[in-house]
């Protein structure tokens, strides 16, 4: 359960921190769990969601490792990341 709790609060902080930031081009989560997070994100903007995917896996005690981009037809892209 604390687990849990830690993980809702990580994102809504993530959330939180992306919106006020970047607007529109923020990374949004698509999901996230212990293993890993996906981030929705336009082109110019995909460090961001590597710094984000990092800061996310740390909090975990683990490093980031990209594991996919997938390109969508909207100009934006879902990267997939894993906390190993």
């Amino acid at each position: 359960m604390r687990v849990r709790a830690s993980v809702s609060t990580t994102i809504a902080v993530l959330l939180i921190g992306g919106c006020s930031a970047f607007g529109e081009n923020a990374p949004r989560i698509v999901s996230a769990d212990a293993l890993g997070i996906t981030y929705r994100v336009a082109p110019d903007n995909q460090s961001t969601a590597v710094n984000a995917a990092k800061e996310y896996c740390q909090s975990r005690s683990r490093s980031a490792q990209l594991r996919s981009v997938t390109p969508s037809g909207d100009n934006k892209s879902t990267m997939s990341f894993a906390c190993i």
